[in-house]
């Protein structure tokens, strides 16, 4: 699989990620509002929870990729020996 490819890959993976994490975060505390008998309140602080993780999430996708971009940079901008 080329670099190009593997980056949209990784780029089109963050959205359904962050959907993921968030909606997990809100069911969590839904359950835990369940137990403990409270409205809401930790379906908003587990949601919030995973709004955070979807971020981190991005982040580090995104400095996976910068990552990859400079070092493609630095391999194809070598100069030429001089003798």
């Amino acid at each position: 699989m080329s670099d190009r490819k593997n980056e949209w890959l990784r780029l089109a993976s963050i959205g359904p990620h962050f959907l993921a994490s968030t909606l997990i975060g809100y069911w969590i505390g839904r359950q835990i509002d369940k137990f403990a008998g409270t409205e809401y309140l930790w379906a908003v602080i587990m949601a919030l929870l995973g709004i955070a993780a979807g971020f981190m999430n991005l982040f580090k996708e995104l400095g996976i990729i910068n990552r990859a971009e400079e070092e493609e940079k630095e391999t194809s901008h070598e100069p030429a020996d001089k003798e």
